[in-house]
C-alpha cells in the first residue's frame, strides 16, 4: 500500500538482450503513476549479504509491494529499494555501512497520481537467478509474466554485430550519421542462430514461470510502430488502467540507432539478399523497411536450418561457401577464446568501414 492509498499491480518482465528494454523503461516511467526497473538483477548483486550471490527473494518482494516512482537521478541501491522505502537487506554492504547510524528508511512519498502498475524485468535466468524468481512467484503466485521479444532478427543479429565497431550504440539521444557496414555472411548467420535460439530458450523458460497462464509478449518492432499504443496494451495485459495519452516526448529522449532500411546500412546488401534467399523468414526481414512484426513460431525453424550446415552444409539451400565459412569462422572464434580467454569482434576494422576482409586463419 502506498503514501496516496492506492495499490499498484505488479509484473514481470522476462528479455533478452538487444530488445530495447532501457528505451521501454525511460518511455514506460513517463506514465503517470507507474514504475519499471531495468534488469533487476544487477538489484540482486549489489545488495547481496556477505556470503550470498545475490540478495533474498524478499527484497525483489518488497520492492514490487511499495515501489512507485523511478526515482532518476538516485544511487541504483537507492532505486532498487523502491526509492530508498525498502531497509537493505541484513548483512548487505549498504545494511552494515548503516549499521548504528541515525538513518532512517522513509516510508514513501505521495505522488500526484495513483500507483497503478509497477514492474521489474531480468534477463539473467540461469542458475540462482531464475530459483530466486520461482521463489517470487511463490510468493506472488498472481503476478503477470511477459516476455520482451524481437521478431526481425536480421536487425537483431545487426544491432549486436555493430557494436563491435568503436562508437556504435544502439539508442541514442540525438539522431547521428552512421556508417555503412561491411558484414560478412557468415558472422550473419551465426548470429542469427544464437539470438534465434537464445529467444526460444527464453520464450521457453518464461512460460514454464508463468505456470500454464497466457504468456503476453512485449514486442520490440511493436514499439517501434506506435510506442504509447504498446505502452497501453501492456498496462491492460496486466490489469491496470492506461493513460488516455502517449509518455510525452522529451528532449533527451532516447531514440532508435539503426537503420529502418538496411541498404541504407549495409554495404554489401546485395551480397546478404543473395545469401538469405533460401532461407526461411530471413529475406523479408532483410528487406523491411519500416516495423514489421514477424511470426515468431514459425520463423524458429531458420535456428535449425542454420544448425545443420555443421553436419550438411548447404542444407536447406544455403550456398555451400558460406556454409563452410560458418563452421571455420565458428572454430576460429572457439580457437581464439581457448588461447586468448577472449572471443574476437564478430566485425574487424575494415568491416566497420564498410570493406570486407578475409578471416585472419591463424
Amino acid at each position: 500500500m502506498y503514501a496516496n492509498g492506492s495499490r499498484a499491480q505488479a509484473f514481470l518482465v522476462i528479455k533478452g538482450y538487444h530488445m530495447g528494454s532501457a528505451w521501454f523503461e525511460e518511455a514506460f516511467n513517463k506514465l503517470p503513476g507507474v514504475s519499471f526497473f531495468f534488469e533487476y538483477e544487477h538489484c540482486l548483486r549489489d545488495l547481496a549479504p556477505a556470503g550470498s550471490t545475490l540478495a533474498p527473494v524478499m527484497l525483489t518482494f518488497r520492492h514490487l509491494q511499495q515501489s512507485c516512482g523511478s526515482c532518476a537521478g538516485q544511487k541504483r541501491t537507492t532505486r532498487c529499494r523502491a526509492c530508498g522505502v525498502v531497509p537493505p537487506p541484513d548483512g548487505s554492504r549498504l545494511q552494515l555501512a548503516t549499521a548504528g547510524s541515525t538513518a532512517h528508511w522513509p516510508a514513501g512519498a505521495a505522488r500526484e497520481a495513483p500507483c497503478v502498475a509497477t514492474g521489474i524485468s531480468f534477463a539473467a535466468l540461469g542458475g540462482p537467478y531464475w530459483q530466486h524468481l520461482v521463489a517470487l512467484r511463490r510468493l506472488m503466485p498472481t503476478l503477470p509474466v511477459l516476455v520482451h521479444v524481437r521478431s526481425n532478427l536480421v536487425k537483431h543479429a545487426l544491432s549486436y554485430l555493430r557494436q563491435a565497431c568503436p562508437g556504435e550504440k544502439n539508442h541514442v539521444t540525438k539522431a547521428k550519421e552512421r556508417a555503412r557496414l561491411y558484414v560478412p555472411p557468415a558472422r550473419l548467420l551465426l548470429r542469427v542462430r544464437s539470438i534465434s535460439y537464445a529467444q526460444q530458450a527464453m520464450l521457453r523458460r518464461a512460460s514454464q514461470l508463468a505456470g500454464g497462464a497466457k504468456l503476453h509478449h512485449i514486442v520490440y518492432e511493436a514499439m517501434q510502430a506506435d510506442l504509447g499504443a504498446e505502452l497501453r496494451r501492456v498496462l491492460r495485459v496486466v490489469g491496470a488502467v492506461p493513460p488516455a495519452e502517449p509518455p510525452p516526448t522529451e528532449r533527451g529522449a532516447m531514440v532508435k540507432a539503426g537503420f529502418d532500411d538496411l541498404r541504407a546500412a549495409l554495404a554489401n546488401f546485395g551480397e546478404l539478399d543473395g545469401v538469405l534467399a533460401p532461407l526461411p523468414c530471413l529475406p523479408k526481414m532483410l528487406h523491411a523497411t519500416s516495423p514489421q512484426v514477424f511470426p515468431l513460431k514459425a520463423c524458429e525453424a531458420v535456428g535449425d536450418v542454420l544448425w545443420e550446415q555443421r553436419t550438411q552444409p548447404g542444407h536447406g539451400g544455403l550456398n555451400l561457401s558460406v556454409a563452410r565459412e560458418m563452421a571455420r569462422v565458428e572454430d576460429f572464434d572457439r580457437a581464439a577464446s581457448s588461447t586468448r580467454g577472449a572471443r574476437p569482434k564478430e566485425l574487424s576494422p575494415s568491416n566497420c568501414e564498410g570493406r570486407a576482409e578475409p578471416l585472419d586463419p591463424s
